[in-house]
Protein backbone atom coordinates (compact mmCIF):
# COMPACT_ATOMS: atom_id res chain seq x y z
CA UNK A 1 0.00 0.00 0.00
CA UNK A 2 2.44 2.41 0.71
CA UNK A 3 4.07 1.60 -2.57
CA UNK A 4 1.17 2.51 -4.45
CA UNK A 5 0.49 5.79 -2.53
CA UNK A 6 -2.62 4.49 -0.41
CA UNK A 7 -1.44 5.99 2.88
CA UNK A 8 -4.74 6.31 4.35
CA UNK A 9 -5.46 2.56 3.53
CA UNK A 10 -2.19 1.84 5.12
CA UNK A 11 -2.95 3.46 8.25
CA UNK A 12 -6.48 2.18 8.75
CA UNK A 13 -4.83 -1.76 8.18
CA UNK A 14 -1.98 -0.41 10.95
CA UNK A 15 -4.90 0.13 13.07
CA UNK A 16 -6.23 -2.73 12.86
CA UNK A 17 -3.14 -4.82 13.29
CA UNK A 18 -2.77 -2.97 16.15
CA UNK A 19 -4.98 -4.90 18.41
CA UNK A 20 -3.25 -8.16 16.73
CA UNK A 21 0.38 -7.10 17.38
CA UNK A 22 -0.94 -6.26 20.93
CA UNK A 23 -2.09 -9.91 21.41
CA UNK A 24 1.57 -11.00 20.61
CA UNK A 25 2.51 -11.87 24.05
CA UNK A 26 5.78 -13.78 22.58
CA UNK A 27 6.97 -10.82 21.34
CA UNK A 28 8.46 -7.77 22.76
CA UNK A 29 9.10 -4.16 21.38
CA UNK A 30 12.45 -4.75 21.67
CA UNK A 31 12.77 -7.95 19.42
CA UNK A 32 10.94 -6.25 16.80
CA UNK A 33 12.88 -2.88 16.85
CA UNK A 34 15.78 -5.28 16.14
CA UNK A 35 14.15 -7.01 13.42
CA UNK A 36 13.17 -3.74 11.79
CA UNK A 37 17.06 -2.67 12.53
CA UNK A 38 18.35 -5.67 10.52
CA UNK A 39 16.24 -5.40 7.47
CA UNK A 40 18.36 -4.93 4.01
CA UNK A 41 18.11 -2.35 2.02
CA UNK A 42 15.86 -3.50 -0.05
CA UNK A 43 13.22 -4.01 2.89
CA UNK A 44 13.53 -0.48 4.20
CA UNK A 45 10.06 0.40 3.42
CA UNK A 46 8.95 -2.67 4.61
CA UNK A 47 10.94 -1.51 7.43
CA UNK A 48 8.88 1.33 8.68
CA UNK A 49 6.03 -0.65 9.13
CA UNK A 50 7.93 -3.32 11.53
CA UNK A 51 9.22 0.33 13.32
CA UNK A 52 5.68 0.96 13.63
CA UNK A 53 4.66 -2.06 15.23
CA UNK A 54 7.67 -1.83 17.38
CA UNK A 55 6.13 1.53 18.59
CA UNK A 56 2.86 -0.28 19.33
CA UNK A 57 4.49 -2.83 21.78
CA UNK A 58 6.19 -0.05 24.50
CA UNK A 59 2.73 -0.02 25.45
CA UNK A 60 2.46 -2.92 27.32
CA UNK A 61 5.82 -2.23 28.95
CA UNK A 62 6.36 -1.92 32.46
CA UNK A 63 9.24 0.44 32.53
CA UNK A 64 8.50 4.31 31.38
CA UNK A 65 12.28 4.94 31.06
CA UNK A 66 12.65 1.72 28.51
CA UNK A 67 9.60 2.46 26.83
CA UNK A 68 10.67 6.19 25.99
CA UNK A 69 13.99 4.74 24.91
CA UNK A 70 12.34 2.66 22.41
CA UNK A 71 10.59 5.13 21.17
CA UNK A 72 13.01 7.09 20.61
CA UNK A 73 14.79 4.11 18.92
CA UNK A 74 12.21 3.24 16.15
CA UNK A 75 11.85 7.18 15.41
CA UNK A 76 15.52 6.82 14.98
CA UNK A 77 15.32 3.75 12.88
CA UNK A 78 12.49 5.00 10.64
CA UNK A 79 15.11 8.27 10.08
CA UNK A 80 17.68 5.79 9.01
CA UNK A 81 15.87 3.66 6.75
CA UNK A 82 14.47 7.11 4.99
CA UNK A 83 18.33 8.05 4.42
CA UNK A 84 19.13 4.47 3.17
CA UNK A 85 16.34 4.72 0.71
CA UNK A 86 17.01 8.17 -0.67
CA UNK A 87 20.72 7.96 -1.18
CA UNK A 88 20.51 4.94 -2.51
CA UNK A 89 18.54 5.43 -5.64
CA UNK A 90 17.48 8.60 -7.86
CA UNK A 91 14.84 10.57 -6.06
CA UNK A 92 11.17 10.44 -6.82
CA UNK A 93 8.11 12.21 -6.25
CA UNK A 94 6.64 8.89 -4.74
CA UNK A 95 9.41 8.37 -2.21
CA UNK A 96 9.15 11.49 -1.02
CA UNK A 97 5.26 11.23 -0.89
CA UNK A 98 5.81 8.02 1.63
CA UNK A 99 7.73 9.44 3.87
CA UNK A 100 6.57 12.74 4.12
CA UNK A 101 2.65 12.28 4.20
CA UNK A 102 3.75 8.36 6.53
CA UNK A 103 6.83 7.77 7.54
CA UNK A 104 7.18 12.06 9.53
CA UNK A 105 3.63 11.77 10.65
CA UNK A 106 4.18 8.23 12.49
CA UNK A 107 7.83 9.33 13.84
CA UNK A 108 5.31 12.72 14.76
CA UNK A 109 2.82 10.63 16.59
CA UNK A 110 5.32 8.53 18.41
CA UNK A 111 7.03 11.68 19.51
CA UNK A 112 3.86 12.71 21.00
CA UNK A 113 3.94 9.25 23.28
CA UNK A 114 7.31 10.19 24.64
CA UNK A 115 5.97 14.14 25.26
CA UNK A 116 2.88 12.58 27.06
CA UNK A 117 4.70 10.31 29.37
CA UNK A 118 4.22 11.61 32.98
CA UNK A 119 6.02 8.90 34.99
CA UNK A 120 9.67 9.17 33.65
CA UNK A 121 12.40 11.22 34.85
CA UNK A 122 12.13 14.91 33.62
CA UNK A 123 15.99 14.65 32.13
CA UNK A 124 15.73 11.40 30.69
CA UNK A 125 12.98 12.56 28.89
CA UNK A 126 13.89 15.97 27.64
CA UNK A 127 17.03 14.06 26.16
CA UNK A 128 15.02 11.44 24.26
CA UNK A 129 12.28 14.04 23.06
CA UNK A 130 15.01 16.53 21.61
CA UNK A 131 16.64 13.04 20.04
CA UNK A 132 13.26 12.66 18.56
CA UNK A 133 12.72 15.86 17.29
CA UNK A 134 16.63 16.07 15.88
CA UNK A 135 15.79 12.47 14.31
CA UNK A 136 12.58 14.04 12.35
CA UNK A 137 13.80 16.77 11.33
CA UNK A 138 16.69 15.34 9.66
CA UNK A 139 14.19 13.33 7.61
CA UNK A 140 12.20 17.15 6.95
CA UNK A 141 15.75 17.63 5.51
CA UNK A 142 15.86 14.85 3.44
CA UNK A 143 13.04 15.23 2.29
CA UNK A 144 13.92 18.98 1.07
CA UNK A 145 11.17 20.48 3.60
CA UNK A 146 14.18 23.22 5.19
CA UNK A 147 11.77 25.47 6.72
CA UNK A 148 10.28 22.13 8.53
CA UNK A 149 13.64 21.28 9.12
CA UNK A 150 14.70 24.39 11.32
CA UNK A 151 11.42 24.43 12.94
CA UNK A 152 11.53 21.28 14.14
CA UNK A 153 15.13 22.17 15.95
CA UNK A 154 14.23 24.89 17.12
CA UNK A 155 11.53 23.65 19.13
CA UNK A 156 14.06 21.65 20.30
CA UNK A 157 16.75 23.81 21.29
CA UNK A 158 14.40 25.78 23.58
CA UNK A 159 13.01 22.73 24.73
CA UNK A 160 16.54 21.97 26.20
CA UNK A 161 17.02 25.90 27.28
CA UNK A 162 13.69 25.91 28.95
CA UNK A 163 14.40 22.33 31.28
CA UNK A 164 18.56 22.65 32.09
CA UNK A 165 18.82 26.17 31.30
CA UNK A 166 22.19 27.32 33.17
CA UNK A 167 23.09 23.29 33.18
CA UNK A 168 22.60 23.07 29.73
CA UNK A 169 26.41 22.43 29.05
CA UNK A 170 25.82 19.16 30.59
CA UNK A 171 24.22 18.11 27.91
CA UNK A 172 26.31 20.17 25.13
CA UNK A 173 27.24 17.53 22.73
CA UNK A 174 22.95 17.25 21.57
CA UNK A 175 22.53 21.05 22.56
CA UNK A 176 25.52 21.96 20.41
CA UNK A 177 24.43 19.77 17.58
CA UNK A 178 21.19 20.80 17.37
CA UNK A 179 22.44 24.34 17.23
CA UNK A 180 24.64 23.78 14.44
CA UNK A 181 22.08 22.25 12.63
CA UNK A 182 19.79 25.22 13.32
CA UNK A 183 22.68 27.20 11.99
CA UNK A 184 23.22 25.50 8.87
CA UNK A 185 19.17 26.01 8.22
CA UNK A 186 19.43 29.44 8.64
CA UNK A 187 22.25 29.62 6.09
CA UNK A 188 20.18 27.77 3.42
CA UNK A 189 17.59 30.25 4.13
CA UNK A 190 20.28 32.75 3.06
CA UNK A 191 19.97 34.26 6.88
CA UNK A 192 23.28 33.99 7.26
CA UNK A 193 23.74 36.96 10.17
CA UNK A 194 21.60 34.45 12.35
CA UNK A 195 23.76 31.27 10.94
CA UNK A 196 26.66 32.83 12.18
CA UNK A 197 24.49 33.50 15.43
CA UNK A 198 24.10 29.68 15.91
CA UNK A 199 27.65 28.75 15.34
CA UNK A 200 28.95 30.69 17.51
CA UNK A 201 27.20 29.17 20.16
CA UNK A 202 27.17 25.81 18.97
CA UNK A 203 30.79 26.29 18.94
CA UNK A 204 31.26 27.69 22.74
CA UNK A 205 28.92 24.88 24.14
CA UNK A 206 30.53 22.37 22.18
CA UNK A 207 33.69 23.37 24.38
CA UNK A 208 31.98 23.54 27.15
CA UNK A 209 29.96 20.26 26.86
CA UNK A 210 30.28 17.45 29.55
CA UNK A 211 29.06 14.86 27.35
CA UNK A 212 31.64 13.96 25.41
CA UNK A 213 33.06 10.55 25.78
CA UNK A 214 35.61 10.94 23.14
CA UNK A 215 37.57 14.04 22.67
CA UNK A 216 38.57 13.47 19.04
CA UNK A 217 35.16 14.17 18.22
CA UNK A 218 35.23 17.17 20.19
CA UNK A 219 37.84 18.72 18.16
CA UNK A 220 36.55 17.35 15.04
CA UNK A 221 32.88 18.72 15.60
CA UNK A 222 34.47 21.95 16.77
CA UNK A 223 36.41 22.38 13.60
CA UNK A 224 33.87 20.98 11.13
CA UNK A 225 31.61 24.51 13.11
CA UNK A 226 34.48 26.84 12.63
CA UNK A 227 34.25 26.40 9.14
CA UNK A 228 30.66 26.94 8.78
CA UNK A 229 31.20 30.08 10.84
CA UNK A 230 33.83 31.19 8.65
CA UNK A 231 31.97 30.21 5.44
CA UNK A 232 29.15 32.67 6.40
CA UNK A 233 31.39 35.16 7.51
CA UNK A 234 32.84 35.70 3.99
CA UNK A 235 29.53 35.59 2.71
CA UNK A 236 28.33 38.51 5.02
CA UNK A 237 31.43 40.50 3.51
Amino acid sequence: MLKKGKFDEAKQLEEKLRSLILKCEDVSAEEVTQIAENMSAAQKQESFVVFGAAAILTERMGNCEDRIRTLEKCIYGMKRSSKVLIEGRSFSSSLKAIIKDYVIPLMMLNLEKMESMPEVDTDVKCLQVCWGRHHISYTYYLCGERLKEKETLEQATHIMEKHFQDNVKKHGRLYGMLLNNVGAACEHQKEFKEAAKYYKKSIVLTKKAKDYTDELERENDIKSRKQHLEKVKRIKK
